[in-house]
């Protein structure tokens, strides 16, 4: 990959289609009730290292088939997003496709921190925890 291509251009590369697709969608279990949302691939492979069910839109601009997606495997979606202006971009992109009916919940980061990959396995697990009340299921501990 050419160093001077912008970020967000890596993905132009051999016309792959983002936009229409989640990952790591073959990880999911079927069946699952809550699906937690993050922007990149290193993000979502960490939280599936923690056990934790997760995709990635590979980016900040969900797009129709992905929501479509997404609505087809889960119940509910936890938004862990980048804690920057692209996830807030993240966020209205995704709220919007998902529809205003989808439950959809954010995570509170820990102060000064940007995304999951700069989360340890115990922020991580203290994030989705104080979310279970509203989700009414446990989330283990971490």
């Amino acid at each position: 990959i050419d160093p001077n291509r912008p970020k967000n251009a890596r993905y132009k590369i051999y016309d792959f289609p983002k936009g229409e697709i989640v990952f790591p969608l073959n990880k999911i279990p079927k069946g699952i009730d809550t699906l937690v949302l993050v922007e990149g691939v290193f993000d979502a492979l960490w939280l599936f290292q923690m056990g934790i069910p997760a995709v990635a839109i590979l980016g900040n601009q969900m797009t129709v088939a992905q929501a479509n997606i997404i609505k087809k495997i889960c119940n509910r979606v936890v938004d862990m997003f980048d804690n920057d202006e692209g996830g807030r971009i993240a966020r209205n992109f995704a709220r919007e496709k998902l529809g205003k009916t989808f439950p959809y919940y954010v995570v509170d980061y820990p102060e000064g921190v940007k995304d999951p990959c700069d989360c340890s396995q115990v922020e991580i697990g203290s994030m989705l925890y104080k979310k279970s009340n509203i989700l009414k299921r446990n989330i283990k501990r971490l």
